[in-house]
């Protein structure tokens, strides 16, 4: 029996831009417009976000946080 992926391949994808981006290989732009584009609900980015939080550099993930409340995509 196969088991599902309740989550949905968006909510993983948009966590390897995310993911992508802290580590310097894709532009904060470039991730807002992902971001955008995926049309996640609010709390399902935000636990992407909050996983994330300790990975990588704190500057950028500073950065994309305010760009994701300053484009209204969370």
């Amino acid at each position: 029996m196969k088991v599902k992926n309740v989550e949905g391949p968006s909510i993983n994808s948009m966590y390897v831009a995310v993911e992508a981006y802290l580590d310097g290989k894709i532009s904060c732009e470039e991730t807002v417009s992902k971001l955008k584009d995926s049309e996640l609900p609010a709390d399902k980015l935000a636990g992407i976000m909050r996983q994330l939080s300790d990975y990588g550099d704190k500057g950028r993930y500073s950065l994309i946080c305010k760009e994701c409340k300053l484009f209204g995509v969370y």
